[in-house]
C-alpha cells in the first residue's frame, strides 16, 4: 500500500512538472505571438497594452476603474500600476481624476488618443487570436477553451484560498 502512495506522489510531481513546463512554454509563445505596437509600429510593453485593453472594457461599460481595480485586474502590485499609469498619463493616453465619492481614490479613463490606441491594440490582438483559433477544428477549439476556463477557475480559487489563509488569525 505504501508503494501506491509513493507512485501517486511521483505522478503528482510529474504532473506538476509537466503543467509548469507547458505553462512556461505557453507564456513564452504568447510573449512573441502577441507583440503589441502602436499604429506607427512602435512597440508597447505587454503591461501597457494589457492596461489599455482593460481600460477599453471599462470605457465600453461607461465607467472608470480605480487604481485598486487595475491592481486586481492586471495582477501587478500597486507601485507598478502607479508607475504604469504615470507613464500612460505622461504619454497622453489616460486621464486620472479624484473619485467624487471617495476623495482618496483616483479614477482612470482613456483620453481620446488613448481610446484610439486601445482600439488599435485590441483589434490587432483579436485578429491574431482569431487567426490562431481559426486554425483549429471545432472540437479542438472547445477543448482548448474549456481547459483554459477550468485552469483560470482553479487558479482563482487557489488564490482566494491563499488570501483567506493569510488573513485568518493564527490558531495556537
Amino acid at each position: 500500500m505504501q508503494q501506491k502512495y509513493r507512485d501517486a506522489g511521483q505522478i503528482a510531481e510529474n504532473d506538476a512538472e509537466e503543467l509548469r513546463s507547458q505553462l512556461q512554454l505557453l507564456l513564452r509563445h504568447l510573449e512573441s505571438f502577441d507583440d503589441y505596437e502602436t499604429a506607427n509600429g512602435n512597440p508597447l510593453p505587454n503591461s501597457y497594452a494589457q492596461a489599455l485593453m482593460v481600460l477599453l472594457g471599462f470605457h465600453h461599460e461607461d465607467t472608470s476603474p480605480t487604481l485598486s481595480d487595475l491592481v486586481e485586474l492586471l495582477n501587478i502590485d500597486k507601485s507598478n500600476v502607479t508607475r504604469l499609469c504615470q507613464r500612460m498619463r505622461d504619454a497622453g493616453h489616460i486621464d486620472i481624476v479624484r473619485d467624487q465619492r471617495d476623495r482618496r481614490a483616483k479614477r482612470i479613463s482613456l483620453s481620446s488618443e488613448g481610446l484610439a490606441l486601445a482600439q488599435h491594440v485590441n483589434a490587432s490582438s483579436v485578429e491574431r487570436f482569431g487567426t490562431l483559433i481559426g486554425s483549429m477544428h471545432d472540437a479542438e477549439k472547445q477543448r482548448v477553451l474549456d481547459s483554459l476556463i477550468l485552469l483560470n477557475e482553479v487558479i482563482e480559487r487557489r488564490s482566494e484560498e491563499h488570501t483567506s489563509e493569510l488573513q485568518s488569525p493564527c490558531s495556537s
